[in-house]
């Protein structure tokens, strides 16, 4: 019954069209990982109305875009180990009154790239609204990246966009859309801490050796 509600939202979504003077903000955080390794990203809501805003179910589209330069890949996991929990996190948006447990109901699919599409939305169990002021915990993505053929090192520095797709939608209890903005995240892929340090002195060594050769040079001319 759940599940059929939360369809019926979706569809819900893709009818409506949200106006221009938005109130509620959909931000997603940015996130580092390990080449080959998975990262959590949380993704928060917020109000920058006055008094805040009233919000009774969601819809969220989530999309993941390579950026420029950027060959390798990432893909959503499947998040039911990683979603919060509406009945123990005290930071998620419907704490309580959640009507999917243990946290939102979602689908993975694919747009452009294998598993790029993420598709995640919740309501209030009693079907009021809740007011939204300070930022909440609305859902939280896991994200595996794969670097394919290549080697992993040649990977260090690729980025990937994460951000909200036009299937993402907000409602209050009375089905008429709430407005919103959404601001996107990036997720990068780095080194190890190790890995990093020992490079850092490798090209420190590097500029100072430079340095002296030239000084050496400069002193014989």
């Amino acid at each position: 019954m759940c599940r059929q509600v939360l369809m019926i939202l979706f569809v819900g979504a893709l009818l409506q069209v949200p106006t221009a003077s938005a109130a509620l903000i959909f931000e997603i955080e940015p996130a580092s990982l390990l080449p080959g390794e998975t990262a959590l990203i949380d993704v928060f809501v917020e109000s920058d109305a006055a008094g805040g805003d009233l919000l009774a179910s969601f819809t969220l589209d989530f999309r993941i875009t390579p950026d420029a330069g950027t060959t390798s890949s990432l893909k959503f996991k499947t998040p039911a180990s990683s979603q919060p929990n509406p009945a123990t996190d005290l930071s998620y948006v419907f704490f309580g009154d959640s009507l999917i447990a243990p946290g939102p109901f979602g689908s993975i699919s694919t747009t452009v790239l294998p598993d790029d599409t993420y598709v995640v939305g919740d309501a209030t169990a009693s079907f009021s609204d809740i007011v939204v002021t300070a930022k909440k915990l609305a859902a939280r993505l896991e994200v595996v990246h794969d670097f394919g053929a290549a080697a992993p090192s040649t990977t260090l520095g690729h980025t990937f966009t994460v951000s909200l797709g036009p299937a993402t939608s907000a409602f209050d209890s009375g089905f008429s859309p709430v407005d919103f903005t959404t601001s996107s995240g990036t997720v990068t892929v780095t080194p190890e801490p190790a890995s990093f340090i020992i490079w850092s002195l490798f090209a420190t060594g590097a500029i100072w050796l430079g340095r002296q050769q030239c000084r050496r040079k400069a002193s014989m001319a």
